[in-house]
């Protein structure tokens, strides 16, 4: 038979799916008569095709591992599958069903088995009871095989529960055995050591039958596989033990085990742990171990909150060592869940700014997902917990927090994603709270307030949106202070871009600063003198792991050192040019003969040199969107707005690619902007009465019209734009004139070749 264990994880290996088929192949049965194989789809989204792509390898039975992240994805490929050849076989394991069996199988009725539980010896049975009975298609007798439901006569069936593997280490490890190709595996690594965790907290699912973590892997199938992935060319490991600290010296081996066998300082490693638990010793441990990202599940720092979930913690010490460890220079992540049982608004914005006090890398909030099979799933209605029972299982609203709060919540989290997190505004927003006393999480509502306002609509996407309006609201909130601090919240801006792990500028980058921003980092709050300084950047090798953030920078020599100001000048400019006016002219030339991608090569190679120069970033936004990809262009032309806003062609081009784009209101404020600045600019008033005519606005498209025509009264497209408007509006007479001007200033662009006008 041949068996397909499909993988819809992308991002990370699928560890699960390779010890099912690496214990399953122990099996002599299965070594000689079964063929496993992990499948990786082309794009798992795309349904059918995947099916068809699952299909086409004849696979007689298939499996899948369903987490509440992929159920419907993977339960919709399953029906397709179904329909497509109802004779396979559709086997499904994983957190999402195995607690709830009956339920799964109800919903979907694409699945034929449900493995409850630890999955490698149930699969390996339920795979050699089909072998040894010569078809996948026999169903008599499954009764007898523990940790498995399926369907019987209408009915399901659950067996018994299945007893927990006593000893890991009889799974071959998939590192070992030839299943995992480590030298060209480029997704995150998942690594195991246990299995379990000790702790009780009612919203998750982690197994608690465990005990006191005996159901381990032996310390000697720990170190053989630390040694063989740190001696390969992965990037990045995510250690996958729920509370690695726990117990500690188990913690401290492998530590010492991971800084013995390391040889890659650019390894990206990531654990998870519980902060308030560690002790100095530890500490020290995984900064000589060069772990790189430290995960804190902190939920909440209010204590009912906290008591309320089944979990004690202690703020003190988080603050204390989660302080200490950034200091040696080990990244910390705080997470979040905003929905929990007795939080309100005010607690959850308190957990927000007590993350960000502690000057952490991030601060991730999630919304509460009700996982099967946890206390909290199974006590939601006495809980008062309103959720939808199918796919990600979001909480809607609470006892404390209505649908609308929780709402507001989401906007807020993602608000902190983007200023904070990503460093879009971070250390403009963190010297604004302690200059106005403001917390963060108010001033960010209080954006997202005045955001809505300006433009009178409901919501926004504010990833896409960015820290593109924050000069605005800045002007806004500041007032009559604006002169006067905007220029060191400007150079903490430029400091925040460097830093940004969205943002690679190059191998070494020298940036000069009119405000020392470390100095204002230092000082929030405090309005500082200028103080000229140069500071050094680099990307990170680091920086494309989906957990680190953050980049190397020091202070460099003084601007007025020759060989720094010639490194800035000169250093990283494509071969053979001197200059950055010769880059922009030879890509200009490019783009004219219609050599887009040589354009882009030559502009973005420059970048790195002037990642601030308006004329540059401009030519790259227009060359990007002459492509065709236009949303890829927007962000570019936002930052040749940012850099030069007395330039309002730079708004003009904005708003023409966001009117492609389908932002309309967005091209319409660039292109009245643009005309504050410049009222006779006529490119954005054209652009704007085009705009108006098809956003179904056309009085207000003849004006501007003829606004154009006021300023260029021989723009043959303004006078025959005009007329089709007028003519759409009934304006018969009016529409005749404006089209006999546009065919009277240029009568070949209405005659064909034999001269009869159109």
């Amino acid at each position: 038979m041949r068996v397909d264990l499909i993988d819809t994880t992308s991002d990370y290996i699928p560890l699960a799916l390779y010890y099912l088929k690496s214990y399953a192949e122990t099996d002599t049965l299965l070594q000689e008569k079964t063929n496993i194989n992990i499948v990786v789809p082309n794009n798992i989204y795309e349904i059918e095709n995947t099916a068809d792509e699952i299909l086409n390898n004849n696979p007689d039975i298939v499996g899948f591992s369903c987490y509440i992240w992929n159920m419907e994805n993977t339960a919709d490929i399953c029906s397709a599958i179904k329909s497509k050849n109802p004779e396979v076989k559709i086997i499904v394991g994983g957190p999402d069903v195995s607690s709830v069996p009956t339920k799964a199988l109800n919903r979907y009725q694409s699945l034929d088995v449900i493995v409850c539980g630890e999955g490698e010896e149930t699969f390996r049975e339920l795979i050699r009871y089909w072998e040894e009975r010569g078809s996948h298609k026999v169903t008599a007798g499954l009764e007898s095989i523990e940790g498995i439901a399926f369907r019987k006569n209408d009915e399901v069936i659950i067996t018994d529960k299945r007893p927990f593997i006593d000893e890991l280490d009889v799974i071959p490890s998939p590192y070992l055995n030839g299943c995992i190709d480590l030298n060209n595996e480029k997704r995150t690594i998942l690594f195991e050591t246990y299995r379990g965790c000790p702790f009780k907290c009612s919203f998750c699912y982690y197994p608690k039958d465990y005990g006191q973590l005996l159901h381990s892997f032996s310390m000697e199938r720990v170190e053989t596989n630390i040694k063989e992935i740190l001696s390969s060319n992965v990037d990045e490991i995510f250690l996958m033990d729920p509370t690695f600290n726990i117990p500690k010296n188990r913690a401290k081996e492998i530590l010492e085990l991971i800084k013995k066998y390391r040889v890659n300082d650019e390894l990206s490693v990531t654990v998870e742990l519980r902060v308030d638990l560690l002790d100095q010793e530890i500490m020290d441990l995984l900064k000589d171990a060069n772990i790189t990202v430290i995960e804190v599940g902190l939920q909440s720092s209010n204590m009912e909150v906290m008591k309320a979930v089944d979990r004690k913690q202690s703020t003190k010490l988080i603050a204390e060592n989660v302080k200490y460890m950034q200091g040696l220079g080990i990244e910390t992540v705080i997470q979040l869940i905003y929905g929990l049982p007795e939080e309100t608004t005010d607690t959850y914005l308190e957990s927000i700014d007590y993350g960000i006090s502690l000057d952490v890398s991030k601060v991730e909030p999630y919304q509460l997902q009700l996982l099967p099979g946890t206390p909290m799933y199974n006590t939601a209605e006495i809980l008062g917990l309103n959720f939808v029972d199918e796919g990600e299982r979001r909480i809607i609203s609470t006892p404390t927090m209505s649908e609308a709060e929780v709402a507001e919540a989401g906007d807020v989290a993602e608000l902190v994603q983007v200023f904070f997190n990503n460093k879009l505004a971070r250390n403009p927003l963190l010297w604004y709270s302690a200059y106005s006393g403001k917390t963060f999480s108010r001033i960010i509502q209080e954006y997202k307030r005045w955001r809505l306002s300006e433009i009178d609509i409901d919501t926004l996407d504010w990833g896409t949106e960015g820290n593109y309006f924050i000069y605005d609201y800045f002007k806004y909130i500041l007032k009559d202070e604006f002169e006067h601090l905007w220029p060191s919240l400007y150079d903490l801006n430029r400091f925040d871009y460097y830093t940004s792990h969205l943002n690679f500028i190059g191998e070494e980058v020298y940036a000069a600063f009119h405000f020392d921003p470390v100095a204002l980092k230092e000082s929030p709050g405090v309005p500082l003198s200028p103080s000229p300084v140069w500071y050094r950047f680099r990307t990170d090798q680091q920086i494309n792991s989906n957990f680190f953030n953050g980049q190397f920078l020091r202070k460099a020599h003084d601007p007025t050192d020759a060989d720094t100001a010639a490194l800035y000048s000169r250093g990283h400019l494509p071969d053979g040019h001197e200059s950055l006016a010769g880059v922009l002219d030879a890509a200009q030339t490019a783009l004219e003969a219609g050599e887009g991608l040589a354009a882009e090569g030559l502009l973005r190679a420059a970048l790195p040199v002037a990642p601030e120069d308006g004329e540059l970033l401009h030519l790259l936004g227009l060359t990007v969107a002459s492509g065709g990809l236009v949303d890829d262009a927007i962000p570019l032309l936002r930052r040749a707005v940012m850099a030069d806003r007395a330039q309002p062609l730079y708004r003009v081009t904005l708003g023409a690619v966001a009117a492609e784009a389908g932002r309309p209101k967005e091209a319409e404020r660039e292109y009245r902007i643009a005309l504050s600045v410049d009222p006779r600019l006529v490119e954005a008033h054209f652009n704007l009465a085009d705009l108006l005519s098809e956003t179904d606005r056309p009085e207000a498209a003849v004006a501007v019209y003829q606004d154009v025509l006021a300023i260029q009264p021989d723009l043959v497209e303004a006078h025959y734009n005009l007329g089709a408007v007028l003519s759409d509006l009934g304006r018969h007479d009016e529409a005749a004139a404006a089209q006999q001007r546009a065919y009277d200033l240029a009568p070949e662009l209405f005659e064909d070749d034999s001269g009869t006008q159109h």
